[in-house]
């Protein structure tokens, strides 16, 4: 049984003041406006605002209503950071500095009727996220869900006219004497001036009559324009104002110093913002407002425009079905209308839908979609059986069209959200689309990569790590490839020879293939094999679109057994009956937890076991060895952008000729790390992945990176995954008389991998991929210590100052004893040296290295093992 309570939900927020960012010369660091780029001041807190969240407990379990999940997502959102009852971090996002929020709620004084606005859009200043803060905190669920009244106000809010008519006080009720008295206007002004009680411009009365204690004197009015005072009296009006609540916005809303009731407009018309509507309801439209009242309050909002309505689509082809008092022929109507540049504001406006609680449960599909030229999973609002109405009508007022689709209605997305954490991600996703930035084809660093027998020659090639940096996004990662063309004279070519730049500014040439490249790409029509999507690796992935048993060869990072810590890489697999091979091996319940092992199986491809923000489609009651998997439909491939982890050449074997030279054929591979998480082993001849190793790490800070298409709270903060350079180095055996070379397998001998993973996380790896089929780790080496398959080699101290590995690793030979003879030194040990890696301590703005702060300057140099038990 639940019982009503409050204390086990309390949270701090905490908005921080905030100050000039400094370059490292110590000048003020500017954006392309001007203007000083400021940053929160973790030292100088500006406010700390305590919520308690009411809710019901059962023992140590508490239960929120809707409306207050709602409220906890949108302050956890605004506030820079948010402690628990216990004063622990709470790992919420927060929106950028940049961004400019306000908030409006329906109904307003429970009428039922309309919507107001509590807050004007502003850039999230600390005094404008405080505002907003408090705002919310004090949202209260009442009144019914007048939404085609609440999409009106806040049209007239963005496009800066209003939704009330000039109105006339035509009389007035208030307390005088402990009665009620009652007087009535003769005559009023002739001009609109402001009245800072109503918050409205009226024409004034200037010429009262007296008061009686009789309401016969009233003349006739508007019941429903009354505005009601704080001390119980009321104000009557000529004129219609039944679903406005522009009275009851607040007065920083509007303008003040025109005779005219109008809103300030918030759009920004600078290009690189967008404006949109953020509709958020937990319930169906209601309380019977006829079309012909939808159509007046919408009218009066496009005022100043040749945008008007005569009438709202109930047809079947707008594919919204209902009774027209419920208003959604008239919201899909008016919502085209504010996405026309010809409204009162001259700036397209979207309309984002969001359906919040089970109410809009239903739609368990997706659809792809071309956004800008990239691919984007969106609810397909036709799929789902047995969905109510209301909840399809609502996904269509807001579903978002792809590139190469007619726009409908809002445009702006539909979210159906149950939780805090969803209904933030949705804000997220909903501001980073309303900024359409059109991205030009994306490249990295140049590789020309050493050749593994000869280190002072140069392949005849070079490799092209590929980036999609979508910095006003929430995707976890940025998409990415890596291309391989050849280089002659300096001047790289993909197939047939043709030129991969076509200018001097250095354009991609949208028509040349790369070398691993099958098939022209296309978008839209278009080549586009420019595109971060055509040829490559990436193309050349396997997926089980082709068959069930077609999927990708990956290695994990797992314990040996629950009592041994030793690591040991577990092959991952679907067999051709589409059953989980090698998850219930795994030992690592943390790591490796159902969640996260559908998150393997969705790296895979099988898209159908997760959504896109990387929860589960089915209950997790059904272990993952016990699922059965089916062929997705959709091909669903996955692979980070390539960023510091520099391509490492390496080869498995040569043909000689009959001078020992090196000659075709040979055996030649690529190695690279990228940010979904993965250690890319992929043959050189035809792009195909041979194997992709992901370290334990992966799974403990960033499994959602696994997920196509999922996201974080944050924008434009992707995870980084395996980034840093990583060393290969390699023993080989030449055979003059066989004229071949081949890696050398005798004892303590082969082919050894050693790297970190940059931003990715603090520790240091070393992989045998001697076998380059069935990899082996050979240790792991964090703060905590060395974990090593090799005998005698684990420790748990000695690397306590271990950070970030951003370098790549040296391999040496150094005599570390001089022996027993005084002619004869002991032979060379194989060391590694690597530094003590990047303290995080520096992204902070405020960070000032002091003495306990300088553990990660040092540099290691360790003997090494180099072959795995």
């Amino acid at each position: 049984m639940y019982r009503k309570g409050n204390s086990s939900g309390k949270i701090s927020l905490v908005i921080y003041n905030r100050m000039p960012k400094l370059a490292a010369d110590g000048s003020i660091m500017k954006d392309d406006d001007g203007n000083s780029i400021m940053v929160p001041d973790l030292g100088n807190i500006k406010e700390t605002i305590n919520y308690t969240p009411e809710g019901c407990t059962s023992g140590s379990t508490i239960r929120f209503s809707r409306i207050e999940r709602l409220k906890l997502a949108l302050i956890e959102l605004i506030a820079d950071k948010v402690n628990d009852k216990n004063g622990n971090l709470k790992p919420t996002g927060t929106l950028a500095d940049d961004y400019a929020i306000g908030v409006g709620a329906f109904s307003y004084n429970s009428d039922g009727r309309s919507a107001y606005v509590l807050s004007p859009t502003r850039v999230l200043t600390p005094d404008q996220r405080i505002e907003l803060i408090n705002q919310i905190k004090g949202l209260v669920a009442n009144g019914g869900t007048p939404t085609a009244p609440a999409l009106a106000e806040s049209g007239a809010y963005m496009m800066g006219t209003t939704t009330i008519d000039d109105v006339k006080v035509v009389a007035e009720r208030r307390y005088i004497d402990n009665k009620t008295r009652y007087r009535r206007c003769n005559g009023n002004e002739n001009t609109l001036s402001y009245d800072a009680e109503l918050k409205i411009h009226v024409y004034k009365c200037n010429n009262w009559g007296d008061w009686s204690t009789s309401s016969r004197v009233l003349p006739s009015y508007k019941s429903n324009s009354n505005i009601y005072h704080d001390d119980g009296g009321i104000t009557y009006f000529a004129g219609d104002n039944s679903y406005s609540s522009f009275a009851a916005s607040v007065a920083t809303s509007k303008e003040i110093n025109t005779n005219k009731n109008v809103y300030i407009s918030p759009l920004n018309d600078d290009e690189c913002s967008g404006n949109g509507i953020y509709l958020l309801t937990d319930g169906e439209p209601s309380n019977n407002i006829e079309d012909a009242d939808s159509i007046s309050i919408m009218n009066k909002s496009l005022t100043g425009s040749s945008l008007s309505m005569n009438s709202c689509d109930n047809s079947s082809s707008t594919g919204l079905s209902g009774s027209s008092e419920q208003g959604w022929g008239c919201m899909a109507t008016y919502s085209q209308l504010l996405r026309n540049p010809a409204n009162p504001g001259k700036l397209p406006i979207k309309t984002a839908t969001v359906g919040f609680g089970k109410t809009f449960a239903g739609l368990t599909g997706t659809r792809s979609i071309i956004i800008n030229g990239k691919q984007k999973e969106v609810i397909d609002c036709e799929s789902g059986r047995s969905v109510k109405k209301d909840t399809r009508n609502l996904c269509k007022l807001g579903e978002r069209k792809g590139d190469n689709e007619v726009k409908t209605f809002g445009d702006g997305g539909f979210y159906y959200t149950e939780e805090s954490s969803e209904i933030a991600a949705s804000v997220v996703d909903f501001a980073s689309g309303l900024v359409q930035i059109i991205n030009t084809a994306p490249s990295g660093t140049i590789t020309i990569p050493e050749d593994p027998y000869r280190a002072s020659n140069q392949l005849p090639y070079a490799y092209l790590p590929m980036l999609d940096p979508e910095i006003v996004s929430a995707n976890s990662i940025w998409r990415g490839n890596l291309k391989k063309y050849n280089l002659d004279q300096g001047t790289l070519f993909g197939k047939n020879n043709s030129k991969l730049y076509k200018d001097i500014a250095g354009d991609l040439d949208e028509n040349t293939q790369d070398v691993w490249q099958e098939a022209s790409f296309s978008v839209e029509g278009k080549t586009a094999n420019n595109d971060i999507a055509a040829g490559g690796v990436y193309a050349q992935l396997q997926a089980p679109s082709g068959g069930l048993g077609s999927v990708r060869t990956i290695y994990v990072e797992d314990y040996t057994s629950s009592s041994n810590k030793t690591p040991i890489l577990r092959k991952l697999t679907v067999n051709g009956s589409g059953k989980p091979v090698g998850f219930d091996a795994l030992v690592d319940t943390v790591a490796y937890s159902q969640i996260n092992q559908r998150r393997l199986l969705s790296f895979l491809g099988f898209d159908g076991v997760l959504t896109n923000d990387g929860q589960p489609t089915t209950p997790l009651t059904t272990l993952t060895k016990n699922l059965t998997l089916t062929k997705p439909i959709n091909e669903t491939k996955v692979l980070g952008g390539v960023v510091h982890s520099k391509p490492e050449a390496i080869s498995y074997g040569s043909a000689l000729d009959n001078e020992g030279n090196i000659v075709t054929p040979r055996e030649d591979y690529v190695l690279f790390g990228s940010m979904d998480g993965a250690l890319h082993l992929v043959d050189a001849e035809d792009g195909k992945e041979e194997v992709a190793i992901i370290p334990r790490q992966m799974l403990i800070n960033q499994s959602e990176a696994l997920v196509s298409g999922s996201f974080k709270a944050d924008i434009g903060q992707p995870y980084f995954g395996v980034d840093a350079p990583w060393l290969v180095k390699t023993d080989y055996n030449y055979d003059l008389a066989g004229k071949r070379v081949t890696v050398d397998t005798t004892s303590g001998k082969g082919m050894f991998a050693y790297g970190g993973l940059r931003m990715g996380g603090e520790a240091l790896y070393g992989m045998n991929i001697t076998n380059k089929s069935t990899p082996k780790i050979l240790f792991t080496i964090t703060s905590q210590g060395v974990s090593s398959t090799t005998a005698g080699k684990s420790a748990t101290t000695g690397f306590d100052r271990l950070g970030q590995i951003w370098s790549k690793p040296v391999a040496a030979k150094i005599r570390l004893t001089k022996g027993s003879s005084t002619t004869k030194n002991t032979a060379p040990t194989d060391v590694l040296i690597f530094g003590g890696g990047y303290d995080m301590g520096y992204e902070e703005d405020d960070y000032v290295p002091t003495l306990r702060h300088l553990p990660r300057v040092v540099l290691y140099i360790w003997s090494m093992p180099r072959q795995a038990s």
